[in-house]
């Protein structure tokens, strides 16, 4: 099957003739689009000639076009997008399309693709509510949805023209962890950002809030922001972050899952029932440690070192501590401890 999509996409190539092809995959999914795509798939042929693009963009692995790279290009002729099977492509900022460009979207396998994030949707090949491929294609390719005809920087606020989204997104994306997950995001820009909205699901339908944190406002420049979620669940985490405006209005990211293994049953823990200011024993650990107690959504309450030097350790409990069921976890073990 491997050698068959190799003929393919090599007939292809072939076949649009004058046309420029940028094929992204392994070899060059480090660098920046703008660097990519002026070699095409070969020397000869590039797509992406003084600031436009034309021809066709092959995508064999997860990539994002840079926002500092779409703000210097557009895209025009015929534009054509073909996904691979379990991948994804996100455009970082608008991208800017000419009058009388004709875009085709398509992708190798509709069950197993993926999707593309663009003018802050997810457009997927089989939806049913205006964000199918087709509907991207037809919204790249109507005149009166074009972004603009000329590649240039973005007018202030209260100027007219384009409109910007409130933040440009850099990085998304969750790290799995010996004890938990974090999740991580970073942004170029900031216009009018309130706060933003970390949200998880154990089935990738029903969500609930981990955490809000504030934006920055106005800012230019990278900021990073993170969030460390303590109890995952055994198997598949999803994910979801959303962005709102000072206004009201909010964005919604992608949906980003982690696979989590879970952690040990913490053994032996005394008294379980507690109550607050009382102090819960253990085995002690065969190496120093840290024993964390935290709420059901991750929030940390309390932290204190372990030693490996007494038969049995302990931590205290907060005397403030309101009646309900708590995490303990020492090192990567951890058991729910309720508190009465």
């Amino acid at each position: 099957m491997k050698l068959f999509y190799t003929l393919l996409f090599t007939g292809l190539s072939l076949v649009l003739g004058a046309q420029g092809v940028c094929v992204i995959d392994a070899s060059n999914a480090n660098q920046d689009f703008c660097t990519a795509c002026t070699t095409g798939v070969n020397s000869g042929n590039p797509a992406l000639v003084n600031g436009v693009f034309t021809g066709s963009l092959e995508v064999h692995t997860s990539y994002t076009i840079s926002a500092d790279c779409l703000a210097g290009i557009e895209f025009a002729g015929n534009f054509d997008i073909w996904i691979a099977r379990h991948t994804n492509l996100t455009f970082a900022a608008d991208p800017m399309i000419a009058d009388g460009t004709t875009t085709t979207v398509s992708e190798a396998h509709h069950v197993h693709s993926g999707y593309i994030w663009v003018f802050g949707v997810q457009y997927t090949p089989r939806s049913n509510n205006g964000t199918s491929y087709n509907d991207l294609a037809a919204l790249m390719t109507s005149p009166e949805n074009n972004r603009t005809t000329v590649p240039g920087p973005a007018p202030a606020p209260g100027g007219g023209g384009e409109t910007m989204l409130p933040i440009t997104l850099l990085e998304w994306e969750a790290s799995l962890l010996r004890e938990g997950v974090e999740v991580r995001w970073s942004t170029l820009r900031e216009a009018n950002n309130d706060f933003f909205v970390v949200e998880h699901s154990t089935d990738g339908l029903n969500f609930t809030i981990l955490t809000q944190q504030s934006g920055a406002g106005n800012s230019k420049g990278k900021l990073t922001y993170n969030y460390y979620h303590a109890t995952p669940a055994a198997g598949t985490n999803f994910y979801r972050l959303t962005q709102y405006d000072l206004d009201g209005s909010f964005t919604t990211y992608p949906v980003i899952t982690s696979e989590f293994q879970g952690v040990t049953p913490t053994t032996g823990i005394y008294p379980n029932p507690a109550t607050a200011g009382q102090a819960i024993r253990f085995a002690a650990p065969s190496a120093r440690t840290t024993a964390n107690l935290y709420h059901l959504d991750g929030r940390l309450i309390a932290s204190t070192p372990v030693g490996t030097n007494a038969f049995d350790a302990q931590f205290q409990l907060p005397n403030s501590l309101q009646p309900g069921v708590y995490l303990l976890r020492v090192g990567s073990q951890g058991q729910r401890l309720l508190v009465r």
